[in-house]
């Protein structure tokens, strides 16, 4: 049989101990963490709505015009947008 003190070193200590880690040790906030890092800013905290900022087409170099269109769409410009018939 198990004495009483072996009980508490196996049974109760692993127990216990994550509960009183988590009442004296305080986890700081993702916005502290990265201050206190002090190197540069490893990922921006957004909004959920976003840090988008709205630009007019002429605003947008061709070059990048033309790099978005091709990774989305290489035919954007000469297909007819939706496909009648067969599928494929």
């Amino acid at each position: 049989m198990i004495g009483g003190s072996a009980l508490t070193v196996f049974v109760a200590l692993p127990v216990l101990l994550p509960f009183l880690g988590y009442l004296f040790i305080s986890v700081p906030t993702a916005r502290d963490a990265v201050s206190r890092w002090g190197g540069p800013e490893p990922a921006r905290i957004v909004p959920v709505e976003g840090a988008r900022i709205k630009v007019f087409l002429d605003q947008v170099p061709p070059s990048v015009e033309y790099a978005v269109l091709s990774a989305e769409d290489r035919t954007f410009y000469s297909n007819p947008g939706f496909r009648s018939g067969q599928p494929g």
